[in-house]
């Protein structure tokens, strides 16, 4: 253990002494922390005229919903939202161009639009326009849009299932949750950067030493390759997982730094329809956390065994950066249910919640329902231990001398 723990120190020292390692590192902590920021820059206008800046309306926002927390999501809530809102769509076409028309448009959408943000936004997630929506069909545009999202996977009989799960959380509790609900929606880009930099850091595990014959020196010692490689295989995977944790840890404190750390309790499904699940925001955050971490670690096994065969680094650099790039821009019709759903199982695609929740692959077991993310866990496991033992055989043939 102790010629273990040597080389392991060893391993991580050379990592940290690479200058790309460091770059890649800043990158993404400068991207963790500049993305719940930029929407705090910039200026609102009404007919040409400034109102105010992105970050007053959005304090203005939030203390506008915060004063609604806690109201459930009745029908009586429903119908005083619906004719509040329509009060002032009416009002913002009747004063539009006319005197004093900016300081009445600001003044009524404060009061009467506003505070109903939260649940305008819910409905625009269920892919209805608001202005022809009546709010009184709220929750059954709810079982209509799970039937659709799942009805191409399951029959109809646990579609019922599903939605009589769905309805557990409903009515829905009224509150501000745009901290959880941005962070668990950004999951994706930000895996997406810890890919790239991982990519980066460990392109050259054992690229840069098998065409400097750096391993002929150490193999030659008294550790082995035996050794030597477990100390890589740790590195690298322990790296990979600290990165994708502690850079999920700094963005969910940013997110709520600017957006608030409320809402954890609230139902996810609110925001994301095709949840059937009941599930808080908090619960979803964790969920894409995780997400985030498995692809992390699936880039740094993909990374290693490529970096064990290859000659140098560079090479490792282009083919992990099409294995990220290539399915952000190519998919898999949903008619072939079964690509589709493995195809979304790869680190670009799964910390996205559509993918995470992807109505092509649920598992009915009884009256349970699996998602994908929950298929990611052991197809990802078994995926790395076999890029584990191809790492191993590819190293096992570098010889000393060779």
């Amino acid at each position: 253990m102790k010629e273990l723990a040597f080389l392991i120190r060893l391993e991580y020292g050379k990592l940290m002494k690479r200058k790309l390692t460091w770059l890649a590192i800043l990158g993404i902590l400068l991207l963790v922390i500049a993305q719940p920021t930029m929407s705090l820059f910039g200026t609102r206008y009404y007919d040409g005229t400034p109102i105010g800046s992105s970050a007053q309306w959005r304090m203005w926002e939030r203390e506008a919903v915060d004063a609604m927390e806690g109201m459930a999501i009745d029908e009586v809530f429903l119908k005083k939202a619906e004719q509040s809102v329509r009060a002032f769509w009416d009002e913002a076409e009747e004063i539009r161009g006319t005197e004093g028309a900016t300081e009445r448009y600001v003044s009524g959408y404060m009061e009467m639009e506003m505070p109903y943000n939260i649940l305008l936004e819910s409905i625009s997630g269920l892919g209805i326009r608001r202005y022809e929506m009546d709010f009184t069909e709220y929750y059954a545009q709810y079982d209509a849009y799970i039937r659709d999202y799942y009805g191409s996977s399951l029959s109809d009989e646990a579609v019922s299932k599903l939605i009589a799960m769905s309805r557990k959380n409903q009515p829905f509790v009224y509150g501000w949750q745009e901290g959880c609900n941005i962070y668990a929606e950004t999951r994706n880009g930000m895996s997406l950067y810890t890919c790239f930099a991982l990519v980066v850091c460990l392109s050259g595990m054992f690229a840069g030493e098998v065409s400097s014959r750096m391993e002929a020196v150490v193999l030659s010692t008294r550790y082995g390759k035996n050794k030597l490689l477990a100390a890589k295989l740790l590195v690298g995977m322990s790296f990979a997982l600290a990165v994708s944790v502690v850079t999920s840890l700094i963005s969910y404190v940013a997110n709520g730094m600017v957006y608030g750390f409320g809402g954890t309790d609230l139902a996810a499904q609110m925001m994301h329809p095709f949840i059937a699940w009941d599930l808080t925001m908090g619960q979803l955050c964790i969920i894409m956390t995780g997400c985030g971490v498995l692809a992390a670690v699936l880039t740094a096994a993909v990374t290693m065994a490529l970096s064990s065969r290859a000659k140098s680094s560079s090479s490792v650099l282009i083919i992990g950066f099409l294995f990220l790039l290539i399915p952000l821009f190519f998919n898999i019709p949903g008619q072939y249910r079964i690509p589709a759903a493995v195809y979304h199982l790869l680190p670009s695609l799964l910390p996205r919640i559509q993918y995470a929740f992807d109505g092509l692959l649920v598992l009915q077991i009884e009256d349970s329902f699996l998602a994908e993310w929950q298929f990611a866990y052991p197809v990802y496991l078994a995926v790395c231990a076999i890029l584990i033992a191809l790492t191993y055989r590819t190293f096992q043939k570098h010889q000393v001398g060779r």
